[in-house]
């Protein structure tokens, strides 16, 4: 079968399957379309667009002789979207770090991310950031050094602010951290006002300056107010739990609707738990003023008796719940005193 391909000077040329060999006739008038000409193929495949060119002497006796032949393949153009989409095939990471993004593209990629098990972060050079404050996986970081600055003037290492701060929050085992007074290398610490600090920390942005000597971060939150190592923490609490649960049912040949069965269900969480609890995530259980314990967790699975045929034929067991105090985190120490003789 053959297919037509359009000529740089605007002729059709008609090419077979296997391409064009030396002295193939074609039906064209020699005298009038005598010349070289150049043939440009281009396919796209996935995210890949080849170009094959090559060229085309025409003779005056009918036949035409195949010059030097060229391919060349490139990635086609993306969105940061269509990126991020792509890179959510692959596992193995958690916070993508925007880089060479206009600003305008940022609260869509938000968007995106809020509906994965992951986080956004990013720089943005101005007072405000560009992100709406709807997102609890996205968080902005202000690159400014001080408050009127020219973007364009702002030192490169300042445009990934977010790169730092990210690299240096997930050097802790999760749970073990906060995002904030965390200090950082490669940046130049900000100048701006302490009305822009007041304008960030309300506004649940973040930022990286100089205190007592160190330059470190600041405020530690997501766009919709929450805690970025909650956020981490919680997605580590549910990734760790259903590989617990997931790998019980690998080692059991059968899980069986018994009560011994199910209660090694609840083994897996309480060991994901008490782990949480070691980490920092989960508080450990405490005593209140009058010396009644108040547990860090409990935790709770269903009765196999009490469960309806139907349930145990669907093979699904539900109702497995927990309840946990979360440590928290200290980011403010206010001491009142008094001296006196």
């Amino acid at each position: 079968m053959a297919k037509l391909y359009r000529l740089q000077k605007t002729q059709m040329l008609l090419l077979g399957e296997s391409g064009v060999s030396n002295g193939d006739k074609i039906g064209l008038d020699s005298a009038n379309f005598a010349g070289t000409y150049t043939v440009n193929l281009t396919g796209t495949a996935g995210i890949r667009t080849t170009t094959i060119t090559g060229t085309a002497a025409f003779g005056g006796d009918g036949t035409f002789t195949q010059g030097a032949v060229m391919q060349s393949t490139v990635p086609e153009m993306m969105t940061p979207v269509e990126t991020l989409a792509l890179a959510n095939e692959t596992a193995g990471w958690y916070v993508a770090c925007a880089a060479g993004i206009d600003e305008s593209d940022l609260q869509e990629c938000a968007e995106f991310i809020e509906t994965k098990t992951k986080q956004l972060a990013y720089t943005f050079l101005s007072e405000t950031d560009p992100v709406s404050s709807i997102f609890f996986r996205s968080h902005g970081w202000c690159g400014l050094i001080r408050d009127d600055d020219n973007p364009q003037e702002v030192p490169s290492g300042n445009r990934y602010v977010h790169i730092a701060a990210t690299a240096r929050g997930l050097s802790f085992p999760a749970g073990s951290e906060t995002w904030a007074f965390k200090s950082v290398a490669a940046i130049e610490p900000a100048e701006i006002s302490t009305s822009l600090q007041v304008a960030l920390q309300t506004g649940h942005s973040n930022w990286i300056d100089r205190r007592a000597g160190r330059i470190i971060t600041h405020n530690g939150q997501t766009r919709n107010g929450e805690w970025i190592d909650l956020v981490r923490s919680r997605d580590w609490l549910q990734n760790d739990m259903q590989l617990r649960i997931f790998n019980l049912k690998l080692m059991k040949s059968k899980l069986s609707y018994t009560n011994r069965e199910i209660a090694l269900v609840e083994n897996q969480m309480i060991a994901s738990l008490k782990e949480a609890q070691d980490r920092g995530i989960v508080a450990p259980d405490e005593y209140d003023n009058d010396g009644n314990k108040i547990y860090g967790f409990t935790v709770s699975v269903p009765n196999s008796a009490s469960l309806t045929p139907t349930q145990k034929a669907s093979r699904v067991l539900q109702n497995c719940t927990f309840v946990a105090r979360l440590a928290g985190a200290i980011h403010v120490v206010r001491v009142d005193g008094k001296m006196r003789y």
